[in-house]
Parts: structure tokens; C-alpha cells; sequence
């Protein structure tokens, strides 16, 4: 009961901050902008019309990493004529059948080739029934609409008929507008909602609000631990019958429950404005919840460290944003060099000879990376958990989501071992400093 006692006071502590309601409105003030914002479905035509053109084209592409071989291979296909397909009419089979992305159509399309740039007439076969009805609606493994009744009209021209799946509510172009329709958000034509959605959820909810609230919290919570250190507030304290780590750790996740509550009630009531406003309901954001915290509970770490050896809130907010500031850029640095790695190992494969020997630097880079928790992974973990829900419809086949691939593991590991030892070194500079 003792534990559970002091454990309540430290939530307490981050609750009682008035910075804390400060953050609750702010919170409240984002939610009411994202409420604000509008998802207007487009025209019919618009959306099946970039469908079309994105599933039955045959557009050259390289293969492999960029090098004169591939850009060559791509340049020439474009000589020999790529395959495009062209939408003509559309009739809606549902005028009266609810939003307009789960309503069925007839569309009647035509496949093009351009002629043929260097003389020798088109290279790309002419589009056949089967293919329309296989092709059409399906980027890589992620199938939009089932096309159904596909008649050749003959002259390249098909008549078929659409059937929209559950995901085409999230690839269905939307216009967005913000303060209740009163400002649009000005593009040449409307864009899929999940890639709206993504935008507004990965950028201004997680980069920058997410960021903002990590770094406002780095700042208050700097408070607590020289506060719990001043002379009286600390003999109060020690006169209790409990272990002084014990004590420090439950400090430490009393300033833990400061960014988690405040990052809880902003996610959750973005998440529900955007669902009632978009009408999708993409639960990916609730996740980044813990992981924006887990990413706190790495620079916390710093700043409970060194709050306890300078007693200095000053001290702490600089040297937690400085370690902040290097893990970013040993992250950064890092991630950068493995993708150059990577290409240069795609490059020789193609070419068939040894990759080039690394330099020192990227060794170096390597090293440290090696010890150091991984917040660049936990960002790209966020990116990641957002795209895989919302994005899906806006990639091409056969586009990886992960350019650079992670040992979640061995991040996850590394950053609870950095905690660990942070933690660690506090309590026992707090077991053996006499107050």
C-alpha cells in the first residue's frame, strides 16, 4: 500500500501542473481544428478516371536502383510506345445507393498506344477482356473495385462494370476544406482520402504537435526531480520507510503519466473529429499513442540522470534537448548511410562485380548507432503504423513501404537497456548522496 501511496502522489504531482491544463486546452483547441476540417467526396469520373489510368497502364519503369543501364531500359520503353488507358463514359448503377464510393458503375474505356518513336510500331500487346477484368481496380496486392461483365467493344474499347470493394472509401479522391468549409485547401484536383488523412495525421498531428508536446514536457518535467531533491520536500520524503530507488522510479513514471495523459486526450479527440468528418476510422493513430511516450521515456531517462547529479532544472532541459538533438542526427546519419549501402549492394549485384569498400565514417556512424536507442526507429515506426492503414491506395505495385529495414528487436532492446542504465546510474547516485 506504501508503493501504490507514493506511486499516486507522483501521478498526482503531474497532474497538479498548471502547465498540464494549459495542454489540456490546447489539446481541446486542436480537436476543434480538426473538427473543422471537411472531406468532400469528388465527381465519380475523377476517381475512376486516375483508377484507370493507374491499373491497365503499362508505363515504363526502371528496374532496380538508378544507373545508366535502368534509366536507358526505361528511356526506351517510352520510345517503343507505353500502353495507356482512357476512360470515356461513366453511369452510375446506384444513383440513389449512398456515398458515392460504395455505389456500383459502368464504364466504358479505351486502351491507346502511342506510336512507336523509333520506327519498328508498337511493342506493348493490346489490352484483352480478361486483363481489364484482372487489372482493373488492383494495385499490387491491394484490389480497390472487382470489375465484373467486361465486354470487348472492339477497337481497344471495353464496357465493363465496377464493384467497389471495402477499401474504396479510402483511395475515393476527396477535396479538403478547413474552419468549416470557410478556406480550401487549394490542389489541381482531389487527392485519395487516405492520403489526405495521412498527411494531416503523420504531419501536423505527429511531427509537429507530437513533437511540440515532447518537447514541452521535456521542459516541465525537469522540474520534478530538483523539486523532490529541495531541502525539506526531500527529508520529508526519506523519513518514510521505502527504499530511495524505489522512490526515484516512481518519479520518474509520475513524469511518464504527464505526456501520456496530455498525449492521450489530443490523439483520441483528433481521431474521433477526423472520423466523423472523413467517415473513416483509422484506428493506426491510437497506436502511436505509446509509442510517442515510449519515445519520451528515452529523454526522460536523460533528464532524471541529471536532474539527480546537478539539481538543476536548467541543466537538464539542455542536456536532454542536446542528446535529443544527437540521437537525432546519429539516427538520421545512419538511416541515410544504410540506403547508400543498400544501393551500392543493388549496383554491383546488377553489375556484377564487388561492392565498394566502406569508409571510415559510415563505420563509425554504425558503431554508435549500435549503443544508442533508436528514436529515429520510433519515428519511422510512426510513419509506418499511419501508411500501412492509409497509404495503401496511393502506391504502385510492387513499391516497398520500408526503404531501409530495422531490427525492431534490437531497437526496442537497445532504447530499454539505454533507460536501464540512465535509471539506473540516478538511483544510485540518489541511494548514495546523504541529503
Amino acid at each position: 500500500m506504501k508503493f501504490l501511496a507514493i506511486l499516486r502522489d507522483s501521478l498526482r504531482e503531474a497532474v497538479d501542473a498548471k502547465i498540464f491544463y494549459v495542454m489540456l486546452v490546447l489539446s481541446g483547441l486542436l480537436t476543434l481544428f480538426a473538427f473543422s476540417i471537411s472531406f468532400e467526396p469528388r465527381p465519380a469520373r475523377e476517381t475512376l478516371e486516375w483508377m484507370t489510368q493507374m491499373t491497365l497502364s503499362d508505363m515504363p519503369k526502371m528496374a532496380g536502383p538508378p544507373g545508366i543501364s535502368n534509366i536507358e531500359a526505361a528511356f526506351r520503353g517510352w520510345l517503343r510506345g507505353p500502353q495507356m488507358a482512357q476512360l470515356h463514359d461513366v453511369t452510375d448503377l446506384d444513383p440513389q445507393g449512398g456515398h458515392v464510393a460504395t455505389r456500383r458503375y459502368r464504364l466504358r474505356i479505351a486502351g491507346l498506344q502511342s506510336p512507336d518513336l523509333m520506327g519498328r510500331g508498337p511493342t506493348v500487346p493490346a489490352l484483352t477482356a480478361e486483363q481489364v477484368g484482372e487489372r482493373f481496380g488492383k494495385l499490387g496486392n491491394f484490389r480497390m473495385a472487382e470489375a465484373t461483365e467486361v465486354k470487348d467493344l472492339g477497337n481497344g474499347q471495353f464496357e465493363l462494370t465496377v464493384v467497389p470493394t471495402s477499401a474504396m472509401r479510402m483511395a475515393w479522391h476527396h477535396e479538403v476544406r478547413i474552419l468549416f468549409g470557410l478556406l480550401p485547401v487549394v490542389t489541381r484536383r482531389g487527392l485519395p482520402v487516405g492520403y489526405e488523412l495521412y498527411f494531416i495525421e503523420s504531419n501536423l498531428v505527429i511531427d509537429i504537435g507530437g513533437w511540440v508536446t515532447v518537447l514541452v514536457s521535456v521542459i516541465i518535467t525537469a522540474f520534478f526531480m530538483p523539486n523532490m531533491l529541495q531541502k525539506g520536500t526531500i527529508d520529508l520524503l526519506l523519513a518514510k520507510p521505502i527504499h530511495r530507488w524505489t522512490l526515484l522510479v516512481y518519479k520518474y513514471i509520475g513524469g511518464l503519466t504527464f505526456i501520456f495523459l496530455n498525449t492521450t486526450v489530443a490523439i483520441v479527440g483528433i481521431w474521433l473529429a477526423l472520423g466523423v468528418r472523413s467517415g473513416i476510422w483509422a484506428s493506426s493513430l491510437l497506436l502511436t499513442i505509446p509509442v510517442l511516450t515510449f519515445y519520451f521515456a528515452i529523454l526522460y531517462s536523460v533528464s532524471v540522470l541529471f536532474g539527480v547529479l546537478t539539481r538543476s532544472p536548467v541543466a537538464s532541459i539542455l542536456i536532454t534537448c542536446f542528446v535529443w538533438f544527437l540521437l537525432f542526427v546519429v539516427g538520421v546519419t545512419h538511416q541515410f548511410l544504410e540506403l547508400e549501402r543498400k544501393i551500392e549492394l543493388e549496383r554491383a549485384r546488377a553489375e556484377n562485380r564487388q561492392p565498394e569498400e566502406e569508409h571510415w565514417f559510415p563505420r563509425v556512424v554504425r558503431g554508435v548507432h549500435k549503443v544508442l536507442p533508436r528514436t529515429r526507429d520510433l519515428s519511422v515506426l510512426n510513419d509506418l503504423i499511419l501508411r500501412r492503414e492509409l497509404m495503401t491506395a496511393n502506391q504502385v505495385a510492387g513499391t516497398e513501404l520500408e526503404t531501409v529495414a530495422f531490427d525492431w528487436k534490437e531497437s526496442l532492446g537497445v532504447s530499454l537497456a539505454f533507460i536501464a542504465v540512465m535509471l539506473g546510474l540516478a538511483c544510485w547516485r540518489f541511494s548514495a548522496k546523504d541529503y
